[in-house]
């Protein structure tokens, strides 16, 4: 019965450290006027007249106008 209990044990633990690999992080590029770009760690928000965003890789929150994307 011990040895049943410690093939599932060392299943179950395998089978965490599989679905624990780390994925790579989702990135987006903003193309900004006239030249130059920003990565942004998350979906840039339109609030108003400004895009919201944190930039890639520092996590600073930024606000970039609309006019200038």
């Amino acid at each position: 019965m011990f040895k049943r209990l410690a093939v599932a044990a060392a299943l179950l633990v395998f089978a965490f450290v599989l679905g624990a690999e780390e994925t790579s992080p989702v990135l987006y590029q903003i193309d900004l006027v006239p030249s130059g770009k920003l990565i942004s760690r998350d979906l840039p928000v339109l609030k108003g007249t400004n895009y919201l965003l944190h930039q890639y890789p520092t996590g600073t929150l930024l606000s970039v106008r609309k006019s200038t994307v």
